[in-house]
Formats: structure tokens, C-alpha cells, sequence
């Protein structure tokens, strides 16, 4: 029960060795060094607190070596929650940063699900779903935070942005952030969206299925109303603003270009 952290710390230390916990063998699943099939693993309930990760519902949990400026994603079909239960209450306590961030997470999760070689009917409906939630109530509960209603459908969005990418898997906007968070300290759920706006841009006009999912959520082909709806939450899309030089952005772009979230994506970099 927590965040994404506290239910990706859960996932991590729900896997053990077949007779006994093993650390090493968790570390080498999680940092892909050895793909064993020797393990456990103990059930988990999940109960997010806030709306954002969608970790309760998929299959990865996130782990961040902030020594060696790492960051690796255990990756196990078991790891799918029994049970994931949302209760929008349990968000009225989340500070307004926190509640910008992991929107922005949900919206990222959404919109990557779009133009993304893994996507299907199945999640385009599950994606349109959680960007239009987000987009129409975000900027709404961020100035009116004790709001549950609002709580309820933006958690809701975190849920299907969920379903989206967890059958999908996120692209290129999440691998050009974990190198910003990890090297420039940015929120992550900041670092994965501040980009969307250029990656909208990069890719209208090249799929009818994309094209026709980005206008039922902007009502444009354009990131116009995204620019505008980042903006509404001082969120800068210039790279410049967080601190990262054009000689940066040049090592950034090809660090990611060898993520594997990359390989997911319809937009080249």
C-alpha cells in the first residue's frame, strides 16, 4: 500500500530463489544478467495511494541504481498485482507536486501507448481513455485538491493508462527521461512528459490509427493544446529550462537511443 516505489520495492522483494530468499538472484533477474526460471514468488494485493505509476497493474518494477546513474526494470509475468483496488480517498492527501507528477506519469504512460509498435484496439481504447481524463481534469484538481470527484478520475486515468502500457510497454519520451532524472535530479513523472509535446510533433501526419487517437484527445492535430496544458502547469518544454545544453541533449539522445523503450516506439528520435 503507497506509491509506485512502495508497490515496486513490494514487487522486488516478492520474488525470491526457489528453496530460500536470495538477494543476488533478484539483483542479477533485475539488472538482466541471467534470465532464471528457478524463483518464487509471494502473491501481492496492491493499493495504490497515488494516481500515477500504474505499477499495481503491470508486470515491471522499477529499480534505480543512483551509484552507477542506472535504472533497470525487473520484468516478470508473475509480477502482475492478484488484486489491484482503487480508492480515490486514499489520494486526498497527496501534496499538489506530487499530484502534477504522477498525472504527468499517467498522461506520458497514455500517450507512449499510442505510437507505439505494441499497440493494439485494445489499448488505443484504454489510452484515449486515460489522456482525455487527465487532460480534462488534472489542471482542475491541481487548484482544488480536497476534490473528490476529480481524485476519482484521475485516478481512474492512472488505471487504464495502466492497462494501456502494461501490454504495450512505454517508448521514447521514458527512454530520454531516466537519464534527466538520474543526471539532472528531475521528478520523474516530469522528465517523462516535458518531452511529449516534440514527440507529438515528430509524429502527425505519419498513421491514420495515431493521428485519429490524437484528435479525439486534443481535438486538434497539433500539441497546441498540450503545449498549452503543461503550461497551465508550469511545466517548461525547453530543454534549456532544466539545465540541459545542447551538447547534453546530444549525449541524452543517443543514451537513449539504446534504451530498449526506444525500440517500442513509431517516432524515430
Amino acid at each position: 500500500m503507497g506509491g509506485g516505489s512502495v508497490i515496486d520495492v513490494a514487487k522486488f522483494i516478492s520474488v525470491s530463489g526457489s528453496h530460500s530468499p536470495s538477494f543476488e538472484l533478484v539483483k542479477n533477474l533485475t539488472i538482466g544478467e541471467v534470465k532464471e526460471k528457478n524463483y518464487k514468488i509471494t502473491p501481492l494485493i496492491s493499493i495504490p495511494t497515488t494516481a500515477g505509476t500504474g505499477s499495481e497493474i503491470s508486470p515491471f518494477s522499477t529499480i534505480w541504481d543512483k551509484i552507477n546513474k542506472e535504472k533497470y526494470s525487473l520484468n516478470l509475468p508473475e509480477l502482475f498485482s492478484e488484486v489491484a483496488l482503487y480508492d480515490p480517498v486514499l489520494t486526498l492527501t497527496v501534496p499538489k507536486k506530487i499530484t502534477i507528477q504522477t498525472g504527468l506519469d499517467s498522461l506520458s504512460h497514455a500517450l507512449e501507448s499510442i505510437w507505439n509498435k505494441n499497440a493494439n484496439a485494445i489499448t488505443l481504447n484504454y489510452s484515449i481513455k486515460a489522456a482525455k481524463l487527465i487532460m480534462e481534469n488534472l489542471v482542475d484538481l491541481v487548484n482544488n485538491l480536497d476534490n473528490l470527484e476529480l481524485r476519482d478520475r484521475v485516478m481512474k486515468a492512472s488505471m487504464y493508462a495502466g492497462l494501456a502500457f502494461s501490454n504495450t510497454k512505454t517508448a521514447t519520451a521514458h527512454a530520454l527521461s531516466y537519464s534527466i532524472t538520474l543526471k539532472k535530479g528531475i521528478d520523474h513523472g516530469v522528465a517523462c512528459s516535458f518531452t511529449l509535446p516534440l514527440l507529438v510533433d515528430k509524429i502527425i501526419g505519419r498513421y491514420d490509427f495515431i493521428d485519429n487517437s490524437l484528435k479525439e484527445i486534443f481535438g486538434e492535430l497539433s500539441s497546441s493544446t498540450l503545449r498549452k496544458f503543461l503550461n497551465l502547469l508550469n511545466i517548461s518544454t525547453k530543454f534549456e529550462d532544466y539545465g540541459i545544453s545542447d551538447e547534453e541533449f546530444k549525449v541524452l539522445k543517443s543514451t537513449a537511443l539504446k534504451n530498449i523503450r526506444s525500440n517500442n516506439s513509431l517516432v524515430r528520435l
